[in-house]
């Protein structure tokens, strides 16, 4: 039986794409606004194609350097970039729409419909903890904004010095609850860091394809697949494996 759930952060619990663009738009304007020649729609533009290209850099690579100061980096890295185009005035306006996005991306924390009704179905019936890719620094602050950080037993992040989909971060969230893999559930959205970093740990995997996604050829194979939250709890009860990459049929949603 199922005693601990733990669970991805962005795009799992809470809205990244949406937080992400409204603090784009935010920080483009409020750039802007103090840069009088810097046009608004430019910029946009600008970031989303450089944080395209460090992304495409960045997800091909497969271990360290993990932490605070790599996240804050790249985002320091791609509003240079983004900047260099409009020719705003160089460090100085990238250090300061650097400094007002992590500001903004610490509390737009737009979660789920079904984040609340699921967790409060789950508390005080299995060990609740987040396991995500991003650093204390930077998710620490939207887990306490968002209003969860209460559900939660433990928030493991790549300060551990690991990242999903590697075993090492796993193993150091079952430790923080006092977890065994074949009693814990891992529920993401990204089937490559989440479905099989779960699976290669040995816990149950449940990939949460809000969008009806298909799976690529290639990707890790979960024990389960749902839309929405609100079917977990069930399916949290009832679940057995039958062998380490089953595929179940079920929508629990």
């Amino acid at each position: 039986m199922i005693d601990a759930i733990f669970f991805d952060w962005d795009g799992t619990l809470m809205d990244d794409d949406m937080s992400w663009r409204r603090c784009v738009a935010a920080t483009a304007g409020a750039v802007a606004r103090c840069y009088r020649h810097v046009d608004l729609g430019e910029l946009t533009a600008a970031y989303y194609a450089a944080a395209r290209r460090v992304w495409d850099e960045v997800k091909g690579v497969s271990g360290p350097p993990w932490g605070n100061t790599e996240a804050l980096y790249l985002v320091r890295r791609v509003w240079s970039a983004a900047l260099r185009r409009p020719h705003a005035s160089g460090d100085a306006a990238a250090a300061q729409a650097a400094e007002i996005y992590t500001r903004l991306r610490s509390t737009d924390t737009p979660l789920y419909d079904d984040v609340v009704d699921c967790l409060s179905a789950l508390r005080g019936r299995y060990r609740l903890g987040v396991i995500t890719n991003g650093s204390t620094e930077t998710h620490l602050p939207k887990v306490e904004a968002s209003g969860l950080r209460g559900y939660f037993g433990s928030v493991t992040t790549t300060d551990v010095g690991s990242g999903k989909p590697f075993r090492p971060i796993f193993a150091h969230a079952l430790a923080s609850l006092d977890a065994v893999p074949s009693r814990a559930l891992y529920v993401g959205d990204w089937p490559f860091a989440d479905v099989g970093g779960a699976n290669g740990a040995g816990m149950f995997s449940v990939w949460i394809n809000r969008t009806g996604a298909a799976l690529a050829s290639g990707d890790p194979v979960p024990d389960a697949q749902i839309t929405s939250l609100r079917g977990l709890p069930a399916y949290s009860t009832a679940c057995r494996r039958n062998h380490p990459y089953a595929v179940r049929d079920e929508n629990f949603a």
